[in-house]
């Protein structure tokens, strides 16, 4: 595991942040990039069984960048340390690398990164991580715009 690093591009990522719950009631905070996120859904309810609630979109900014435009995200009614993880996995069988990007709030690094790292390293030949620090940011739950559906709704003909 490398060390926080930028050798990535450091740009902002538009997320959707959630509570994700399991059948035992344990329920987790999850940052998943928007673009994603509805297949993301779809699959944690129906194939994981798990509840997906209390969307609220938000955008990502690097510390750096957050520090530089302090005044424009001080009107944020939210925000919350994340770290952006990069997993540059190398397939020896076919000899592609793929490069995967998580946000994890910081308060729970500790724990999920070695669970991604197992993930993501158990059919590869190498993985490397790079580490960014930032913080999550935004103005309103998504109720406010964004209708709660089904995640089969998002694929429904």
């Amino acid at each position: 595991m490398k060390g926080n690093t930028s050798a990535h591009s450091s740009h902002r990522q538009l997320l959707m942040r959630c509570r994700v719950t399991n059948r035992h009631g344990q329920a987790s905070e999850r940052f998943i990039d928007h673009s994603e996120f509805p297949l993301w859904r779809f699959l944690m309810e129906k194939r994981h069984g798990l509840k997906v609630e209390e969307l609220t979109p938000c955008v990502w900014v690097p510390d750096e960048e957050r520090r530089r435009h302090d005044r424009l995200f001080a009107h944020a009614a939210y925000n919350e340390p994340v770290q952006r993880l990069v997993f540059e996995k190398f397939d020896a069988q076919t000899g592609v690398t793929e490069t995967q990007t998580r946000f994890v709030p910081t308060c729970d690094m500790e724990t999920v990164t070695p669970v991604l790292e197992g993930h993501l390293a158990a059919d590869t030949a190498a993985v490397v991580l790079d580490i960014q620090a930032g913080e999550a940011i935004s103005t309103a739950p998504a109720k406010r715009w964004l209708k709660a559906r089904p995640a089969a709704a998002y694929y429904a003909a």
